[in-house]
């Protein structure tokens, strides 16, 4: 697990106009999405979408029957809907 300190040194480096494929190799990520997936959570939820939660977070039933019911009528991805509701994982829908 990368740290929200190297993840930020990922994220200025790669805004600088590093490729991902050598910021990959660098800092050993695995896969290309990972540096997207950060910059993608830099961008919802600043400094704090870059820490690591060991914490689940609850939502209750009238919140989660909201995210759907969004979902289906803006025809909406999940992305799309995590995004709106800021949720940081498209799979918690």
């Amino acid at each position: 697990m990368f740290t929200a300190k190297i993840k930020q040194q990922v994220l200025s480096e790669y805004l600088q106009g590093t490729s991902s494929r050598l910021l990959m190799r660098k800092y050993g990520i695995k896969g290309s999405a990972t540096i997207h997936q950060w910059l993608t959570h830099f961008k919802l939820f600043g400094i704090q979408g870059l820490e690591n939660h060991s914490k689940k977070t609850f939502y209750d039933y009238s919140f989660k029957i909201k995210v759907i019911k969004w979902r289906q009528e803006h025809r909406a991805s999940y992305p799309t809907t995590a995004a709106h509701f800021k949720l940081k994982h498209p799979v918690m829908i």
